[in-house]
């Protein structure tokens, strides 16, 4: 997701208003983060289990409340690493992730269905800025607010979903199998969903698939640094 974790970063806030929105955000957007810090200074193959992994995501949710604590000295440590860990299973639904390394790549990619991706995300920031609303904007005035800030993360949602579509044509592939068996679900014609047999789910290989996992983090931070 993209606008989709700041609209989660607001439905924490609403449901625990003692804890403060700015570590929410960070704390949703953390595994980017770390990402984004791994491709500094320039970007590196084979990146994600490190950042967007199980185990990746549970041990900085780890750090990440402890540091809220020993900082902030109050309570919500807890729902901050919470707001850490709900991103890998809101990347589940939008994107393809590592489930432990690049061999076990599991999510229902609907990055490269972006229309559905849009509307998906769409309707999770409206739902997040209506509670978000009713916890903390009992004013006209401050419902106005919150509506423009509905529409600044609509409007950065149809942007990244433009810009990825741009940058990563690729077909829609969900997968919720290892990476040499073949998807379990496929788009046909007329937007129908039709479930592939596997009859005993045996593995039948894709020569190229697994080098184009490896390569998939490489290629578009190539591009979006061209």
């Amino acid at each position: 997701m993209y606008s989709g974790h700041a609209a989660l970063a607001l439905l924490f806030r609403a449901r625990r208003p003692d804890v403060p929105v700015l570590p929410l955000l960070l704390a949703s957007y953390g595994p980017d983060i770390v990402d984004l810090a791994l491709m500094i200074p320039k970007p590196k193959e084979g990146m994600a289990p490190y950042s967007h992994s199980l185990p990746a995501v549970f041990g900085f949710a780890c750090v990440a409340a402890l540091l809220y604590q020993a900082i902030l000295r109050r309570p919500g440590a807890l729902v901050v690493g919470s707001a850490w860990v709900v991103h890998w299973f809101a990347d589940l639904i939008t994107g393809i992730k590592p489930f432990i390394n690049l061999n076990h790549m599991v999510g229902l990619d609907v990055y490269h269905l972006p229309w559905l991706d849009f509307v998906i995300e769409v309707l999770v920031v409206s739902v997040a800025c209506i509670e978000f609303a009713r916890a903390f904007a009992p004013t006209g005035r401050k419902r106005m607010i919150m509506l423009a800030a509905w529409a600044a993360l609509v409007m950065a949602q149809a942007a990244m979903d433009v810009t990825v579509a741009h940058l990563d044509p690729s077909e829609w592939r969900p997968t919720l199998a290892q990476e040499n068996w073949r998807p379990h679900v496929r788009l046909v014609a007329s937007l129908a969903v039709a479930i592939t047999p596997h009859g005993s789910c045996t593995a039948r290989l894709h020569s190229q698939r697994g080098e184009t996992w490896r390569r998939k983090d490489q290629l578009v931070w190539s591009r979006l640094y061209a």
